[in-house]
């Protein structure tokens, strides 16, 4: 199948790729960039669900315009859940810290807010993905991903992807930055499980080939 992904983040592309090579699935995977659409996207939604939809719904109608062809037009909105914050940063996870803020200064505001939480089992969350499908002729279909995890109270390194540094997923001794491939693979992390969740309500429909 033939999914372009409405997505300019380098890392998030990668990564998604990596997961249909590790689960085997027959998916060829554009990106946004490789058809040239680079539409500044507003996502004003107050979920998952509703910015992947701006999202996805933008890409395809930039698709129809020229002409494109595709299986499947697909979309992410993904976030940080901190439960002690209430839900926080959530759908603000890219800008909680100020629009167009560093990896450095949010991980830094992330940490700030927890410093009350010292223990760490007050320091779980998860990180949620969503991702929406809109194939050709309009139906849409959703599915989503959960990672559970904790925040750690500092880390080594940045990540092009912002809060792997400090989040370490159960069951793991290190966060999800420091990790090697072969240790990736054994995390089945949030786009994931969307992605899988995905594949499995597409062959519910009967529209995986």
């Amino acid at each position: 199948m033939k999914f372009i992904f409405a997505s300019g983040n380098s890392g998030k592309i990668e990564q998604v790729k990596k997961f249909i090579e590790f689960n085997g699935f027959n998916i060829d995977l554009i990106s946004q960039k490789e058809i040239g659409f680079n539409e500044d996207v507003i996502e004003d939604g107050t979920t998952f669900e509703e910015n992947s939809k701006i999202k996805a719904t933008a890409l395809k109608n930039y698709c129809d315009k020229e002409g494109i062809k595709y299986d499947l037009v697909v979309a992410d909105d993904s976030g940080l859940c901190v439960d002690k914050l209430n839900g926080r940063p959530g759908v603000y996870s890219a800008r909680w810290a100020g629009e167009g803020a560093s990896n450095d200064v949010i991980l830094a505001h992330l940490l700030n807010e927890l410093k009350p939480y010292e223990n760490m089992e007050d320091r779980t969350g998860e990180f949620d993905t969503v991702f929406t499908g809109i194939f050709p002729d309009g139906e849409v279909v959703t599915a989503k991903g959960v990672c559970r995890g904790k925040i750690l109270k500092e880390y080594k390194n940045l990540h092009r992807l912002t809060y792997n540094p400090v989040f370490m997923p159960d069951g793991f001794d290190k966060p999800i930055g420091e990790m090697n491939e072969e240790e990736l693979a054994k995390v089945h992390n949030h786009r994931e499980h969307a992605l899988i969740n995905l594949v499995a309500k597409l062959k519910e429909m009967n529209r995986y080939f």
